[in-house]
């Protein structure tokens, strides 16, 4: 049950950080660019860059390890 609990967290982890990775990327592109509001969407070549898998997977491994051993440790 620590590993299911602790593959949700970093999952969780990977959405909200990519979330708010988006909104800092669009609020930063407004402002600098004098842009309108600007859409975020979902990029589905975004998975073929091997740099973005990296980060996708730090991002993971991040939430994983944080909930598993807040876990562990109770």
């Amino acid at each position: 049950m620590i590993y299911v609990k602790s593959t949700v967290a970093g999952f969780v982890f990977v959405c909200v950080a990519s979330l708010l990775a988006g909104e800092a990327i669009s609020i930063y592109s407004s402002v600098v660019y004098h842009l309108g509001s600007a859409t975020v969407a979902w990029d589905s070549g975004f998975l073929s860059n091997p740099v973005d898998c990296f980060f996708t997977a730090v991002m993971f491994l991040v939430g994983f390890f944080w909930e598993f051993r807040r876990v562990r440790s109770k």
